[in-house]
């Protein structure tokens, strides 16, 4: 009887060694840098930035501001807002991941300070806590360089995806998403400039428009105008 005892102790000891080795590797934590840049001063109302091997993004969008989007320079992206509106950040991990910590690199002078998240705390550049996404508004303009991200769990793979495109018009950007089948993740969103129109014989061959009617004047016509004007 007491060998029986001691044999299923040692067993049972086994099997929860094992199950704390799976769980220790399961939630080890892991990084990931993105780096928000590459642009020209163009303001656009949703930038996408993906990690497509950790499921982790960056998204900045206009949000509640009425006139100004983010504007994305070749080594930062610029969010703008006031008191009243302001241009939104979402920082997510793949669907079952949690991230815990994400700290900011900043441009120049600019700070998190005027910058507020949905849940955690923001403290010197640095927002901790415990979510799979978090969203960030601010009341005033700042300008990031890049993040940090700090997240457990292994998450999805990506490894099927849909692309869905929506093309573009003479006066219109389109885009094209990337959507993952397993998990519903935005892997990437490429946007396809407006086309412009393209006139002939007066009419948009593209869409129909018709084209701007332009005036033309003589020395003449220009003499009579400035005539009359004295």
């Amino acid at each position: 009887m007491t060998r029986k005892v001691l044999s299923m102790i040692l067993a049972i000891a086994m099997v929860i060694s094992m199950l704390a080795g799976i769980t220790l590797t399961a939630s080890a934590a892991e990084t990931v840098t993105l780096t928000f840049g590459g642009g020209s001063g163009t303001n656009q109302d949703t930038w996408s930035f993906p990690d497509t091997a950790s499921g982790v993004s960056a998204v900045f969008a206009k949000g509640t501001h009425t006139s100004t989007a983010p504007r994305l320079d070749s080594n930062c992206i610029r969010l703008y807002g006031t008191a009243t509106m302001s241009n939104t950040m979402t920082i997510s991990a793949a669907e079952g991941c949690t991230i815990t910590s994400i700290a900011f690199t900043m441009n120049g002078s600019y700070t998190m300070a005027s910058v507020t998240a949905d849940s955690g705390e923001i403290s010197s550049n640095t927002w901790t806590g415990s979510a799979n996404s978090v969203v960030f508004t601010t009341t005033a303009q700042t300008r990031i360089e890049g993040a940090t991200i700090t997240y457990e769990g292994t998450g999805c793979a990506h490894s099927s995806t849909t692309e869905a495109t929506t093309a573009a018009t003479c006066t219109e950007a389109g885009s094209i998403t990337v959507t993952c089948n397993d998990c519903g993740a935005v892997v990437s969103t490429t946007v396809i400039d407006a086309l412009g129109h393209s006139y002939a014989d007066g009419v948009c061959s593209v869409c129909g428009e018709a084209e701007p009617a332009t005036l033309s004047y003589t020395k003449a016509d220009l003499a009579n105008i400035t005539s009359t004007q004295k």
